[in-house]
């Protein structure tokens, strides 16, 4: 394999290049092909999501090079069992591949026959994500002279460990892809759909929200019962605030607060009310519900 220059800080998660700054794609061309999908998804959830992600990463790569996590998580006991049922044999893992101009990414495995892998951790497999994620690595490794076989991604949830594989987006798009987000320009998708394939599209994502949405009322409920225990214990023991490693708690008293109510004032005085009515054109949209 044609490694590349590249080198990557990971204390501070950033790619140089003969001294110059690298991006990297997840926060840059992936959203800029399909929009940010998780910025409604509150941080209580998302944080937790992505260091449980990049613990798994962690454990994955140090077996892939011959070591064993001392606490390992049932997704990587999981994904061992997986890769020693399946006899793929990883050649590489965190390969990183770059356009050696503007941006670098790993790719998380490669086998023998130069197909590349990511792994997922997420409730739900985005593979329209992950396709633009896996063609852009294909793209970029293909430039620095390897050979691309097919993409994968290994989906892994608790104890269960699923392979899908991935379409490959043409390298024109992803040029494309890389010239819109250059140019700070909107990208287009050239490649159009069908009345059929954009209504099993919108299907596929909209069913995707709905359990995003599911998992993160689950999450916060989970974090209510918590916080209420926490201060309890607070309340308890006469503390404040306190701090570990990772989070810093603070006891915030009740305290009055004054508000507005609209409500009364239309019900008492209609017509002073009515004088301050402010009318606006709703944007129409398209309704979605899952039979």
């Amino acid at each position: 394999m044609v490694t590349s220059n590249v080198i990557y800080d990971e204390v501070e998660h950033t790619y140089h290049l003969y001294g110059k700054k690298l991006q990297g794609i997840t926060g840059t061309l992936i959203p800029h092909a399909i929009g940010n999908k998780y910025a409604d998804v509150p941080d209580s959830v998302l944080i937790p999501a992505m260091e449980k992600g990049k613990r798994v990463h962690g454990e994955i790569e140090m077996y892939l090079n011959i070591f064993e996590p001392s606490d390992p998580t049932p997704e990587f006991l999981a994904f061992k069992k997986w890769q020693l049922d399946s006899d793929i044999k990883f050649i590489e893992s965190e390969f990183i591949v770059s356009d050696n101009e503007n941006f670098a990414t790993p790719i998380d495995g490669i086998d023998d026959y130069l197909n590349i892998y990511d792994w997922k951790t997420t409730a739900v497999l985005d593979k329209e994500s992950i396709s633009w994620q896996l063609s852009i690595c294909a793209y970029f490794n293909e430039l620095q002279g390897n050979k691309v076989n097919k993409l994968y991604a290994v989906h892994l949830r608790g104890d269960e460990c699923t392979l899908h594989e991935i379409e490959r987006k043409p390298n024109e798009e992803v040029k494309k892809l890389i010239e819109c987000y250059l140019n700070n320009e909107p990208y287009i998708n050239s490649l159009a759909l069908n009345n059929e394939e954009a209504l099993a599209k919108i299907y596929e994502l909209e069913k995707m929200l709905v359990e995003i949405e599911s998992e993160a009322k689950r999450y916060k409920a989970l974090k209510e019962q918590m916080s209420e225990f926490l201060t309890k214990q607070m309340e308890q023991s006469g503390v404040k605030t306190f701090e570990t490693e990772k989070l810093k708690v603070t006891r915030v008293f009740p305290s009055e607060t004054t508000t507005f109510d609209a409500k009364a004032l239309l019900a008492d005085m209609p017509q002073l009310a009515e004088k301050y009515n402010k009318t606006s054109i709703r944007k129409g949209y398209l309704k979605l519900t899952i039979k």
